[in-house]
């Protein structure tokens, strides 16, 4: 990702700008939904019920109902959350970093508890920016299969807070965050 935004920006990885690395986050997390998708599917069913016996036969009954096309389901959400958090979480990082570095020193300068605050910083604004899609997607992803009760990411999103009140699109956010 950095030798694309290198290109793209005419730059070298050390002489991003806080800019730059925005737009390896975005990138990084295109690369990571692709591959957390199924991961997470299989995740979320196996912690919202017992009909599995392990994450082998839930991944053999969503391909058995779906194909392999059904191991993406909760792609479009996850992509809304992995796309602009990292991209945040990146930026973020990277801004936090500076404003901790003393005058006259560089980032790489900054103690491994200034790294960590900054961190810690960038995953609270990662999780604060787009924990309801988070939310959407794992309610998309334990849906059933043969008989889906959400249409889509917009679809799901109405139906919670129709029905559950603007505070379901934040449920669990606490624990996240802490």
């Amino acid at each position: 990702m950095k030798d694309l935004v290198s290109r793209v920006t005419n730059t070298t990885p050390d002489q991003f700008r806080v800019r730059d690395f925005t737009i390896c986050g975005a990138g990084a997390g295109l690369f990571v939904s692709i591959v957390a998708t199924p991961t997470e599917l299989i995740k979320c069913r196996l912690q919202a019920t017992k009909d599995f016996a392990g994450p082998l036969d839930a991944t053999k009954r969503v391909v058995a109902n779906r194909g392999v096309v059904g191991l993406f389901k909760g792609l479009t959400p996850t992509l809304l959350r992995e796309v602009p958090g990292n991209a945040f979480f990146f930026g973020s990082y990277e801004a936090c970093k500076l404003a901790l570095t003393p005058k006259g020193k560089t980032t790489l300068d900054l103690g491994s508890g200034q790294l960590m605050f900054a961190g810690g910083i960038a995953g609270l604004g990662f999780w604060s920016t787009v924990y309801p899609f988070d939310v959407i997607k794992t309610r998309i992803q334990i849906d059933s299969d043969l008989n889906p009760r959400y249409r889509g990411v917009m679809d799901c999103g109405r139906q919670l807070i129709a029905k559950e009140g603007i505070g379901a699109l934040y449920k669990g956010i606490g624990p996240c965050l802490a």
